[in-house]
């Protein structure tokens, strides 16, 4: 008898013996199966998000008096002074269009002032990539929902499986009555 067979075997005779555990260990496997897939998915869908590189481009665009430095002080000054307020305002409105059908008024209202300040600081905050993180926290929000979703499932298949009836043994040990 080769590997397969016995392992076969014994998932077998398990499954006979224990019908609850096995169909609760099968539960949660497909539950841990879709949490990878689903992770995939997200990974795989935050990279072709356009929103991820436009708001790269911002971010970068925010940051382009820590360049300006190496061409002299005064061209630094200057990019802080002239291009940061018009950077916040492009990060306004760009979290405005972009996560419209995404968050809710109060999100993107905290996130347009959060981006706004952040520009508009002169020389402290402009390497934080305000745009970025906003399409990190959309991404990790939609992944959350579909987590939860599935763990409702799987919570409502343990619960059809705990409170179906018992299973009739041949012989029923004396502790059940």
């Amino acid at each position: 008898m080769n590997l397969e067979e016995t392992v076969e075997k014994e998932h077998r005779t398990f499954t006979e013996k224990h019908p609850r555990l096995a169909e609760t260990a099968k539960l949660y496997g497909r539950y841990l199966a879709d949490t990878v897939k689903n992770a995939y998915k997200h990974v795989i869908g935050q990279l072709k998000d356009t929103r991820l590189y436009k708001g790269l481009f911002l971010d970068a665009l925010g940051d382009i008096n820590y360049f300006a430095d190496a061409i002299g002080p005064g061209f630094a000054a200057a990019a802080e002074i002239g291009l940061d307020p018009i950077v916040g305002g492009l990060q306004v409105k760009a979290i405005a269009d972009f996560y419209k059908k995404d968050l809710n008024w109060l999100e993107r209202f905290l996130l347009q002032v959060i981006g706004f300040t952040e520009e508009t600081i002169p020389f402290a905050t402009d390497w934080i990539p305000t745009m970025t993180i906003a399409n990190t926290y959309v991404h990790v929000k939609k992944t959350a929902k579909k987590q939860i979703g599935l763990m409702k499932g799987t919570l409502k298949g343990l619960y059809e499986i705990v409170t179906r009836p018992q299973y009739k043994f041949a012989e029923q040990p004396a502790y059940i009555t």
